[in-house]
């Protein structure tokens, strides 16, 4: 099941403005979560280059088990931040 951080970024990615994904979108989050994310196909064509770029540029080998574990537990904490922030429970 998708996380909250999945859901928002599918939400801004498809139906969102410029403005709405310059100010919603976190990078690096949506480097993790691409792979697990719906997202229609000429969506997914089009940030391809800059998902493969931006995953060349930052992470030269794959993630062991405990660094994606720790990654994973970042962006739910992030999630936990942005929804407090926006005034609703975690």
């Amino acid at each position: 099941m998708a996380g909250w951080g999945t859901m928002v970024h599918e939400i801004v990615l498809v139906e969102g403005t410029l403005a709405d994904i310059q100010e919603l979108v976190d990078g690096a989050a949506l480097v993790v979560l691409w792979d697990e994310m719906y997202l229609p196909p000429w969506l997914r064509t089009a940030w391809r280059p800059l998902i493969e770029s931006a995953r060349a540029a930052a992470l030269p080998m794959p993630l062991d088990p405990l660094q994606e574990l720790i990654a994973r537990t970042a962006l739910g904490l992030l999630e936990a931040r942005t929804l407090a922030l926006a005034g609703r429970a975690a």
